[in-house]
């Protein structure tokens, strides 16, 4: 199984560290076939103040699509000097918010991009993948509600028809440790199995997010090794890997143990240009 990273975060990305090449030399230094760049898109309306930037040049600017095409233009120009070395792809990781699909569906139309992952980082207007933000949240709501809305979020995603790839579709339970402890995930796969089936019955495949292991109070992946499982019930073959990565040192974080891990499921390698 040829290890492909799908999910990468180089400096356009604001929350990331570390050029395009940077990011390209150490994937082919540690033996990778493929990778993808998948640049945070957040087209929210109401988080425009927070989320709605890019950085171009150095420079945080607002998104647009002039701006991501210079994004596109320069991971093409890379790719082409890597030809034959590693393939190199231009993605973008599109922030879902289900009262937004028509604004992300008008802004990415026609967008030249080889990959379009769907993520849910919101959950009622909070960013419940950001620590600032997701302690109180869980503290008011409680982690029944948090992980119901944010598989019904996912389930609409799958649903869209936008999307290549959900990533980390578990990926609510991010900083719940630091709130419940070890009872940090809610095993109920009435929540999870709805969203398994709609991306079944629509063609999206899932990712195995490697970056959960970084973060305190994680022992497993994005998703768990029960959903995981689930999944396989549902008929899902292909799943993606993706490091997550935000600088350049955490391509292919525990790439081998996911691959070990997709191996025993028996679960296929989703690689862009390759999932006929």
């Amino acid at each position: 199984m040829e290890l492909a990273d799908l999910h990468i975060h180089p400096s356009f990305s604001i929350d990331a560290t570390g050029g395009i090449e940077e990011f390209a030399e150490v994937s082919a230094q540690r033996g990778l076939k493929q990778i993808c760049f998948t640049t945070h898109i957040d087209l929210e309306p109401e988080r425009k103040p927070i989320d709605q930037f890019i950085r171009i040049n150095g420079r945080l600017e607002l998104i647009s699509r002039g701006n991501i095409f210079v994004y596109i233009d320069s991971v093409k120009r890379l790719s082409e000097k890597y030809k034959g070395t590693l393939d190199i792809r231009v993605g973008l990781e599109i922030g879902w918010c289900r009262t937004c699909e028509g604004i992300i569906r008008n802004f990415i139309e026609g967008l030249p991009v080889d990959f379009k992952m769907g993520s849910v980082h919101i959950v009622d207007g909070v960013a419940v993948t950001s620590r600032r933000e997701a302690l109180q949240f869980f503290r008011k709501h409680g982690l029944e509600y948090v992980a119901q809305r944010y598989f019904e979020e996912l389930t609409y995603a799958a649903k869209s028809g936008l999307f290549n790839v959900l990533g980390h579709i578990d990926g609510y339970k991010k900083y719940a440790p630091l709130v419940f402890g070890d009872a940090h995930e809610l095993k109920n796969p009435d929540l999870v199995l709805p969203l398994l089936y709609a991306c079944k019955e629509n063609n999206v495949a899932l990712e195995l997010n490697t970056s959960s292991l970084r973060k305190k109070g994680h022992a497993e992946f994005y998703p768990s090794i029960w959903i995981l499982h689930l999944a396989k019930e549902a008929g899902i073959k292909k799943f993606s890997l993706g490091s997550d990565s935000h600088s350049p040192e955490e391509v292919a974080y525990e790439f081998d143990r996911a691959r070990r891990l997709l191996e025993e499921l028996g679960f296929e390698m989703y690689r862009i240009g390759k999932n006929d």
